[in-house]
């Protein structure tokens, strides 16, 4: 199946549309990030039982930036839109990756039953996973904010591939949009842990213990979040274990398809 492109609101979505789908799949993209992180997903198994969405937030990837629309807080309200406008009817599934935690949390709140289950990469859950996106309350320019990061990820980039992917996105990103969700992140930094144990949906922490701060780690196990731990992968399991990763997604939602409605 193809990959369509379509402009929403003048946001760009990456869609894949399976006529016999048992529901569609939207895909949250991290902090710097774009839907170039879940290039892999339209090619697995998930193509052929769900419909498969992944849109680039304004002021990423290929979006414009919306100038009044930079915090989390407003893109989860776009996303939440854009789902009720092209997904109006049927079962909704959540992919989140890294800060996009908080707006997958946020988003499935809002949805509440409509959402079937929600399967969490890494998101934030302690103030510790906004090291690097916190940074931005040490910045008064956004351009500098940028520059600067640009410079740690372009070091970090050699020999690896996720990284390398990584490195295009930030360099596509509106410094904005970057301040918006940074400043983001920092304040909800503390409370995203508890929002995302306290949600009614069925949900699902994915994590590696290499790059999962002690924090959060110790919160997943004193909490008792529902998780699953990945190995030998970085950051980016949808990227370097795709086929495994797409496997754990499907596996979990096709277990949750019908156990949470309103």
């Amino acid at each position: 199946m193809d990959i369509t492109l379509s402009i929403v609101k003048n946001i760009l979505i990456r869609c894949q549309i399976e006529p016999r789908a048992i529901g569609s799949i939207w895909f949250i993209h991290a902090f710097w990030e774009s839907g170039l992180s879940y290039k892999e997903m339209f090619n697995s198994k998930l193509s052929e039982r769900f419909n498969l969405y992944v849109p680039d937030f304004p002021g990423f990837g290929a979006s414009p930036l919306q100038v009044d629309m930079t915090s989390l807080e407003n893109s989860a309200e776009i996303l939440v839109e854009l789902i009720e406008t092209i997904s109006p009817k049927g079962n909704i599934f959540l992919v989140a990756h890294s800060i996009a935690g908080i707006i997958g949390t946020w988003v499935a709140q809002k949805l509440d039953g409509r959402v079937k289950a929600y399967f969490n990469i890494e998101g934030n859950l302690t103030a510790q996973d906004a090291y690097f996106s916190g940074q931005a309350l040490n910045y008064e320019l956004a351009q500098q904010f940028k520059d600067d990061f640009v410079e740690i990820v372009y070091e970090m980039a050699h020999g690896n591939v996720a990284f390398k992917r990584y490195f295009a996105s930030v360099c596509f990103a509106h410094p904005e949009a970057l301040m918006g969700w940074g400043k983001s992140s920092a304040q909800f930094g503390i409370s995203s842990g508890e929002d995302f144990r306290t949600l009614q949906c069925p949900k699902l922490y994915y994590w590696g213990e290499k790059t999962t701060p002690v924090e959060t780690q110790r919160f997943i196990e004193i909490a008792s979040i529902p998780n699953m731990r990945f190995r030998d992968s970085s950051h980016w399991p949808m990227i370097d274990q795709p086929e495994k990763c797409s496997e754990d997604i499907l596996n979990f939602f096709l277990e949750n398809l019908n156990s949470y409605s309103l």
